[in-house]
């Protein structure tokens, strides 16, 4: 056979060979784009209705505040006041202890699920969590209350490293026909209840106290193990109240503790001295509620192995 012949030949059974290769490497990779990656499953710590996981860095700051009656202040990019080791940035209407519970009662009906679930529920599970009747004006103060979360975007940092960037309320939408909510929180904010990350809020006791700055001071030193001698002004600066002078503030303060010792939380014999140094201790049963925390965390870790 003529040798042109026999090369062209080869030449041409290696080009066939290179162009099956070439479409094997292609449909091997069109396979791996369209592989699934896996979805990592994100879940709460495990919870109860009457103790409620909560972030620290929302216990020790003033992203859910004091804030007076009226109109809200809306921030821009601003640095939120919170304990030293603590970042925070804030954007939206400033969010005040009413929502608050609200956050914290939607968090719990979500809580069943993985983060990032689209979770469905009625007004009448939120109502009952939060000890209020299920009516017209409850029902648009929870949706405004909704809207402003999810409006706010929040940047956190603890001192740990954990933190979180974005809404308090990932997406949410009412069904008016069936009076029903649904609501998503992210994922993302799995960092922020990591171990020694969050602290159990004791919802009861919370919900006997009527003045912001008492369920604030509740959030607050409920995620410290003890209370340590603080000054008001310290105080007044990191639940986010604005008063003209540092002893109108104070007069607040005494109200608020004398209500955190009738809702049992606080010891008697606090004071505040004339320097406005704050000195108290926890009550018996608030001290109680430790061991209740390390149980659920225990329950917590067994869940996830």
């Amino acid at each position: 056979m003529d040798p042109i012949i026999n090369k062209l030949k080869s030449l041409e059974e290696r080009a066939r060979q290179r162009l099956q290769e070439r479409r094997t490497q292609a449909t091997e990779a069109q396979e791996q784009e369209v592989m699934p990656t896996p979805v990592k499953v994100v879940k709460l710590p495990v919870e109860t209705e009457e103790h409620q996981a909560t972030p620290n860095i929302c216990l020790r700051s003033a992203l859910f505040g004091v804030v007076a009656r009226g109109r809200r202040t809306r921030l821009e990019d601003a640095v939120i006041a919170s304990q030293d080791g603590y970042r925070l940035t804030y954007s939206g209407e400033r969010l005040d202890q009413a929502d608050m519970d609200v956050w914290l009662a939607v968090k719990h009906l979500c809580s069943r699920y993985p983060l990032g679930t689209e979770v469905e529920f009625s007004a009448s599970e939120v109502f009952r969590l939060l000890g209020k009747s299920d009516g017209q004006a409850n029902r648009e103060a929870l949706k405004r209350s909704l809207k402003r979360m999810k409006g706010a975007v929040v940047g956190m940092l603890a001192p740990s490293g954990a933190g979180f960037e974005g809404n308090m309320i990932d997406w949410w939408k009412w069904d008016g026909e069936a009076f029903r909510f649904r609501t998503i929180l992210s994922p993302k904010m799995a960092p922020l209840f990591r171990d020694e990350e969050y602290t159990l809020l004791a919802i009861a006791q919370r919900q006997q106290l009527s003045k912001d700055l008492s369920r604030w001071l509740h959030g607050y030193w409920s995620s410290h193990e003890q209370i340590y001698p603080i000054y008001d002004s310290t105080l007044m600066k990191l639940c986010g109240a604005r008063f003209g002078r540092t002893r109108d503030f104070r007069s607040d303060l005494r109200e608020a503790l004398a209500e955190l010792e009738t809702a049992g939380f606080l010891a008697p014999g606090w004071t505040i001295d004339r320097n406005g140094l704050v000195t108290a201790s926890k009550a018996p049963t608030a001290k109680a509620l430790r061991r209740v925390l390390r149980k659920l965390r225990k329950a917590s870790k067994k869940r996830d192995v």
